[in-house]
């Protein structure tokens, strides 16, 4: 009979206030718990009046999606191998305006150096809108960089641009250093209009500082070898072939983190 009764005030004082604490009498939502709470059964999240929300699925984190929206579940992506890593920071951005150089834009072909300051490297071209932040928590961190694009150079079909090839690189660099450069070579096998090749790119940096830290996507022509025709990189340099939305330029970031500040919990 207690118990009954307990549960009818609890439902009077719903009905009047809209609201229930637990161990607080000013509660500050539809539930308010002040202590330790012990969940035996599953967490349905969403959903509609008269409908049994999701409960997420196997290996599915409860997510915050910030004030005034619900939370969501998502699925954890920890690296295999990579034991006690959180992935604290995921993005992917594009380019459409690419970069250009001339024939007589050439930087040789050198040797690159980790640390190298993009400021004293000559005709390396940024990707306009590949300059982002990004930020790091912690001071046990992995951060993956995984950029591609299209290069072109702009042959016309003709025989005379056969055997024609042009030598390019494209770096990542963090505050203004090289973090990890890839070469590669478009090259004009046969008659045909604009030749394009697609480089991808995969890097990974390791315990990047604590703190906001800027990233560049820059590329440079190394070399040519029988051609004096553009080279295109993200961007098309001959349209019989190629547009800028097919040669866009993307760049994804993942932060991966041991936090700094980690709590174990009693089970």
């Amino acid at each position: 009979m207690k118990n009954i009764l307990q549960i009818l005030s609890l439902c009077i004082a719903y009905t009047l206030q809209a609201q229930i604490g637990i161990n607080t009498d000013t509660p500050r939502a539809d539930l308010d718990v002040n202590g330790d709470l012990n969940i035996r059964g599953k967490v349905h999240l969403g959903g509609a009046e008269g409908t049994l929300a999701s409960p997420g699925v196997n290996g599915q984190v409860l997510v915050s999606s910030g004030p005034g929206a619900a939370p969501k579940w998502l699925m954890l992506n920890i690296p295999d191998g990579e034991e006690k890593f959180y992935l604290i920071y995921n993005n992917t951005f594009e380019d459409n305006v690419g970069v250009q150089f001339t024939s007589a834009e050439n930087t040789g072909n050198n040797i690159y150096l980790k640390g190298t300051l993009l400021s004293t490297l000559t005709n390396w071209k940024k990707i306009p809108n590949l300059t982002k932040t990004f930020e790091v928590y912690s001071a046990q961190n992995k951060t993956y960089f995984t950029f591609e694009t299209v290069a072109q150079i702009a042959t016309t079909g003709l025989a005379s641009n056969v055997l024609d090839a042009v030598e390019y690189a494209c770096g990542i660099f963090v505050d203004g250093k090289l973090e990890g450069v890839r070469v590669n070579v478009v090259e004009q096998p046969s008659i045909a209009y604009g030749s394009f090749k697609t480089l991808t790119m995969m890097h990974v940096s390791e315990n990047i500082p604590i703190g906001t830290h800027t990233l560049d996507v820059a590329c440079t022509r190394r070399a040519q070898y029988s051609t004096t025709v553009n080279l295109g990189v993200g961007r098309y340099v001959n349209s019989n072939n190629l547009n800028n939305f097919m040669a866009k330029s993307t760049m994804k970031i993942e932060v991966f983190e041991i936090p700094d500040n980690y709590i174990a919990v009693d089970p």
